[in-house]
């Protein structure tokens, strides 16, 4: 995957972070609805250790992508599957958008969540991971 400026990276450049990936795109109604409580979270956790990493498989790519995101001012990591839509979908096991995927410090997958999540359940889920990292 790449960075929305193309800059390779891999999930391991976030390792000893608590991450929510969220894999979203944005034809998807219920993915757009959630990125501002992505956001917020985000916000809210993120000098504790916390990031969200989205993971768009939008097929136009950045240009589809980077516009978008400016749009609404969101300010996580956003990547791109460079390798196209069905290669993250397949690896991670994706057949509903969005999919949410709370990892661990070590970089274990702890949980997932697809279509319409509730905001309570990934903050508990959040903190809880939080705590365990301490």
């Amino acid at each position: 995957m790449t960075t929305l400026d193309g800059a390779p990276v891999t999930l391991e450049r976030f390792r000893g972070k608590v991450v929510l990936l969220d894999v979203w795109a944005t034809w998807c109604p219920p993915c757009v609805a959630a990125l501002p409580r992505l956001q917020a979270l985000h916000d809210r956790y993120q000098d504790k250790g916390f990031a969200v990493v989205g993971v768009s498989l939008d097929a136009g790519g950045a240009s589809t992508v980077r516009p978008f995101v400016a749009r609404r001012n969101l300010t996580y990591p956003m990547l791109v599957d460079t390798a196209g839509t069905d290669s993250a979908r397949r690896v991670l096991g994706v057949e509903t958008l969005p999919a949410l995927f709370p990892i661990d410090t070590s970089g274990r997958t702890i949980g997932r969540w697809t279509g319409a999540a509730r905001p309570d359940e990934i903050e508990a889920a959040i903190i809880n991971a939080l705590g365990n990292a301490k």
